[in-house]
């Protein structure tokens, strides 16, 4: 019996008829190319448009007489918001990155970069020695730090204990509704979290241009930099 693991030996092994007792079977590739597309929610509607509605009919009738369908996956599409504002929401294109990494036979991702940066995406968690560093500097520039503590809620029950922000999802009723008859109540409950949100990117980026300036002070101060700046803030 062929007990080796490697490609060939997984290939004899099923010629040979022996595909029980621990012998694993070759996977079978993914017939189908996935293309996640990825741009900032105000930038590229016409490129976009055209690529889903004159390009993808014309590759997928190109690629299923070669027996592979095209898909694509348009992260803006159908979606008046921008995902960037939410950190779950990133979380969760990260995850169908790596999904459309694993299972695409080719091609799997396809950005458009223009003018802009986008928004800048808040840190989903944070140690207990940022969230208190942030905390006593906003408070020390005359922020309000209420939003902090109304978004950021101690987690005790992992070690070492961490803030996690509220997912804005779970506490929205209406958030993700995209019903006629709830879609005035959706846009209000949107527009509160955005301004909720520029309020506390505001805190987070003026805390770090203002440390910035101060990293020839004392050695504390330069401890908190360091700390600040290893924040996962994305653009």
């Amino acid at each position: 019996m062929v007990s080796g693991t490697n490609l060939s030996d997984i290939f004899l092994n099923v010629i040979q008829g022996r595909i029980g007792s621990g012998n694993s079977l070759p996977k079978y590739p993914w017939a189908q190319i996935r293309i996640l597309i990825i741009s900032n929610k105000d930038e590229f509607d016409d490129e976009r448009h055209m690529l889903l509605m004159k390009t993808l009919p014309q590759l997928q009738q190109y690629f299923l007489a070669q027996g592979l369908y095209i898909l694509f996956i348009d992260i803006n599409l159908n979606w008046h918001f921008d995902f960037a504002q939410n950190p779950y929401h990133v979380l969760r294109l990260m995850k169908e990155i790596q999904d459309c990494y694993r299972t695409s036979s080719g091609l799997f991702l396809l950005t458009f970069v223009g003018n802009k940066y986008g928004n800048l995406v808040l840190p989903h968690e944070l140690s207990t020695t940022d969230f208190n560093h942030i905390k006593n500097l906003a408070s020390d520039s005359g922020k309000d730090v209420k939003l902090l503590e109304k978004w950021y809620i101690l987690d005790d029950k992992v070690s070492p204990s961490i803030y996690k922000l509220k997912n804005p999802d779970n506490e929205y009723n209406h958030i993700l509704c995209r019903s006629a008859s709830t879609y005035d109540l959706s846009v209000k409950d949107n527009r509160e979290w955005q301004d909720s949100y520029t309020s506390l990117i505001e805190i987070f980026t003026q805390i770090l241009q203002e440390t910035s300036t101060k990293e020839k002070t004392n050695m504390k101060t330069k401890q908190e930099i360091l700390s600040l700046q290893d924040i996962p803030l994305l653009s």
